[in-house]
């Protein structure tokens, strides 16, 4: 769930979400992976959090997860 509750849906990454992009982008820059690719869901949170990442992204709907269909 979410912060609003709801499961799954698109939301853009909370305050403490954006905090936890920064810390795991500074760990992925410390373990000075040559040749990394990141690969993403085309979720708002995932691709923002890959944007944080010093590294080629690929986006992919393929791996959005769940649908929860009509309790979105």
């Amino acid at each position: 769930m979410n912060v609003e509750q709801r499961i799954g849906g698109d939301s853009p990454l909370s305050p403490a979400g954006i905090t936890y992009t920064e810390v795991l982008a500074q760990y992925i820059v410390n373990e000075n992976i040559k040749d990394l690719i990141v690969w993403t869901s085309a979720r708002q949170q995932a691709i923002c959090t890959a944007a944080k990442i010093n590294a080629p992204a690929e986006s992919l709907k393929a791996l959005n997860g769940i649908n929860p269909g009509m309790f979105e």
